[in-house]
């Protein structure tokens, strides 16, 4: 096996390996359909191109793949056209030419989408009872098993749902 593969790099059959990585990932922005994120390059080679591999986690299936130039010695990038409220792996390789770094993985959460037309439906002293209309992607993905509420006043006050639960 070992044979074989030093065979396969000789005369070019698989990519020369790359001293160039990703580490210390950090995910710092999610808007429903979309991740931003950033790293650190490692490593003593020269980059010309990161290429990140996309998969959805919850079904197995490839999300997408982009290979994007590095701008700016800048290591950051954004991934859209994702599901809202889904776990990602995002596998991202250092290109430069032919050869390519070692492949490094992460994973993160796309957030929720916001509900649509929320509405007071009754108050009584210090109770408030609200409904909400099911968002867009409801049968797409499933129903989500629970909400989130935060209040306007004081967004450290946190409210959850659970399914079917009357709040």
């Amino acid at each position: 096996m070992r044979f074989s593969s030093l065979v396969s790099f000789l005369l070019g059959g698989s990519n020369a390996l790359l001293d160039a990585s990703a580490s210390d990932f950090n995910v710092f922005m999610t808007r429903g359909t979309r991740l931003y994120f950033n790293w650190k390059p490692t490593g003593s080679d020269s980059v010309s191109d990161w290429q990140a591999h996309i998969l959805d986690v919850n079904t197995g299936k490839n999300a997408g793949k982009t290979k994007f130039k590095m701008k700016n010695n800048l290591p950051s990038m954004s991934v859209e056209k994702l599901k809202p409220h889904t776990k990602y792996e995002i596998r991202l390789t250092a290109v430069n030419g032919d050869e390519e770094g070692e492949t490094q993985s992460f994973t993160a959460w796309t957030s929720p989408r916001a509900v649509e037309r929320v509405i007071t439906v009754g108050r009584f002293a210090s109770t408030v009872w609200i409904e909400w209309q099911l968002p867009s992607y409801i049968g797409e993905q499933g129903d989500p098993d629970q909400y989130v509420i935060t209040s306007l006043d004081d967004k450290s006050q946190i409210f959850t749902t659970e399914q079917g639960c009357v709040f």
